[in-house]
C-alpha cells in the first residue's frame, strides 16, 4: 500500500470519528502534507489558531513505513501493544492495521475535545489497567498527551472487542476517568 492510500484511509477514519463526536461542529478538512514531518513522532496532528481554520494534518511521505513500524511489537518501546494486554504478565499482542488507525484517530480527536470542552484528563492514577498508565508515564507523556494516549489505546482495545462503529469510538473519546487508587 502506498503512503497516499494510507493517508486517505487515516483521514477518512479521523473525519468519521470527528463528525460523530462533534455532529454540529465537525471538521471537514484533513490536510495531506506532501513532506515528512519535522518531528518523526508526529505524523498526524490536530491544528487550530486565530488565523487558520481548525483541521487535522497527515504527513504523507513515509507514512506507510512509519505505521508498519508501529505495528511491530519489538519496535520502539512496544507501548502500543500494552493496551491489548489483560495484565502486566501477558504477552503483548500486535495491533492490527485498523486498530492502529483507530487509535491514532481517537488520539487526535481527543485533543480537539480537550480544547473545546472541559475534559477531566486521565492520569496515571486514573488509568486502567494501571500498568498501561505507568508505561505511558515512563515514556515521558504528561497532561493532555498522556490523556490522548490512553484514549487511543482504549479505542483500539474496543475495536478489537468488536465495538467498531463511529458511535462506539465517540463513547471512548468522551470517556471520563475514574479514581482507581
Amino acid at each position: 500500500m502506498e503512503d497516499r492510500e494510507m493517508a486517505y484511509r487515516l483521514a477518512g477514519v479521523i473525519l468519521r470519528i470527528d463528525e460523530t463526536v462533534f455532529p454540529d461542529n465537525h471538521i471537514s478538512r484533513v490536510e495531506l502534507i506532501l513532506r515528512p514531518p519535522e518531528d518523526e513522532r508526529h505524523w498526524v496532528a490536530y491544528h487550530y489558531g486565530k488565523r487558520i481554520p481548525e483541521h487535522y494534518d497527515v504527513f504523507v511521505p513515509g507514512l506507510y513505513d512509519w505505521l508498519r513500524k508501529q505495528l511491530e511489537v519489538d519496535e520502539g518501546k512496544g507501548i502500543a501493544h500494552l493496551a491489548m494486554m489483560e495484565s502486566a504478565t501477558d504477552e503483548a499482542p500486535s495491533f492490527t492495521e485498523d486498530e492502529l488507525l483507530v487509535a491514532i484517530a481517537a488520539h487526535e480527536v481527543r485533543h480537539r475535545l480537550q480544547r473545546l470542552e472541559k475534559v477531566t484528563l486521565f492520569t496515571p492514577k486514573t488509568t486502567e489497567p494501571a500498568f498501561l498508565g505507568w508505561a505511558i508515564q515512563k515514556l515521558g507523556h504528561r497532561g493532555q498527551e498522556f490523556d490522548a494516549k490512553v484514549i487511543g489505546f482504549l479505542a483500539a482495545r474496543e475495536w478489537r472487542l468488536g465495538h467498531t462503529s463511529a458511535e462506539d469510538m465517540a463513547m471512548v473519546i468522551r470517556m471520563k476517568p475514574k479514581r482507581l487508587r
